[in-house]
């Protein structure tokens, strides 16, 4: 028996992937640019002495 090729749904998979992935992305450079307006330099001069 031959394998289908499912090239549609492959794609709309994909399409899904990719969303969730740009989602996280986004949310993560929105997280530091509110916490770097919000803390300032001093958040990271703070984390830097931390892991001293």
């Amino acid at each position: 028996m031959a394998k289908q090729n499912n090239t549609a749904v492959n794609d709309v998979y994909t399409a899904i992937l990719g969303l969730a992935s740009l989602t996280l992305f986004a949310t993560a450079v929105f997280v530091a640019v509110t916490c770097w307006m919000y803390y300032g330099s001093a958040m990271w001069n703070f984390t830097i002495q931390a892991v001293r």
